[in-house]
């Protein structure tokens, strides 16, 4: 028998949460990975389903297709759609994630981070133009990636904690990194709806195609093949730090156009990134909140 957290409890439990008590000793515990071993935790068996409805509808209510490219409408981020916003992450928070099986894991780790990072920058629109400073690299992360914004299951998390931590270490695979959404150029766009348990591989193989398939993010030359900076940032966990294993990787999921390209390719070139923002401007704003209100209804079982 399926089961479904529906949206439409997502005052009910933010009223009723109880606050969890952290220990100085627990917040300040050394990066090491022990203290990441809980959330290896899993159910396989367990039929819990997230409903991410109203992610869905944030997408839907912001993702703009303009000259060509894929954009995002922060400035449709503003009042009851922002709280709504904020009201879906706490929502998460309060989700058990060690009682989902591992799709829904993954699913719900992409929609936090993402959703969060939406917030954070509609909520900071100075940021929406630094989020290279912002973001900073894995290893020495920037400001709004380093702040301990969220608690799952008592632990307090940052955006490169879910990134690193959880994701990368827990999946290990090359796919989650085009999952992650950064609101600008370099990084994927968000699809056009959230991920969800269910679809989430095929929506990340998806994802993968066309970031791959973006000349202005993967190409080929002077014989060598010029990644993206995500790439490099995490070659060693992900590509084991070989070349080869990263092309290959290029190649699963190149068109024949890039494929051609990649013949006999064995050798990487500059790594780019473009951090320049995917903020859409609107000449004129027509957005409401009721054209999503409908979504907050939730699934059932």
């Amino acid at each position: 028998m399926r089961h479904s957290v529906s949206t439409t409890a997502l005052r009910a439990i933010l009223v009723m949460a109880i606050a969890m008590v952290i220990s100085p000793a627990h917040l300040n515990a050394q990066d090491n990975a022990e203290q990441w071993d809980q959330f290896k935790e899993h159910d396989g068996q367990s039929a819990l389903v997230i409903d991410h409805a109203p992610m869905t509808a944030i997408i839907k209510a912001i993702a703009v297709r303009d000259a060509g490219s894929n954009k995002l409408a922060f400035s449709a981020l503003t009042g009851k759609t922002l709280d709504y916003l904020k009201l879906y992450i706490r929502f998460l928070e309060q989700i058990p994630v060690s009682t989902l099986n591992r799709n829904e894991q993954l699913a719900y780790w992409l929609n936090l981070h993402n959703a969060a990072v939406l917030e954070h920058l509609a909520a900071n629109k100075k940021l929406q133009r630094r989020v290279k400073r912002e973001r900073g690299e894995p290893t020495n992360p920037g400001k709004s990636w380093s702040v301990l914004r969220f608690t799952v299951e008592g632990k307090k998390l940052s955006l490169n904690d879910i990134e690193q931590h959880v994701l990368l270490a827990n999946w290990q695979d090359p796919l989650v990194l085009y999952g992650l959404c950064y609101g600008v150029r370099g990084s994927s766009v968000l699809q056009g709806e959230a991920f969800s348990g269910k679809t989430v591989k095929a929506q990340l193989a998806a994802a993968a195609k066309e970031f791959i398939n973006d000349s202005k993010k993967i190409r080929v030359k002077r014989g060598k093949v010029e990644v993206s900076t995500l790439h490099i940032w995490n070659q060693q966990a992900l590509f084991n730090s070989d070349p080869a294993l990263l092309i290959d990787h290029i190649k699963t999921y190149a068109n024949d156009k890039l494929i051609s390209k990649l013949e006999g390719v064995s050798e990487l070139g500059k790594d780019r990134f473009r951090w320049g923002s995917v903020a859409y401007i609107p000449r004129q704003q027509n957005f409401s909140t009721s054209d999503f209100g409908s979504a907050r209804g939730g699934a059932g079982s």
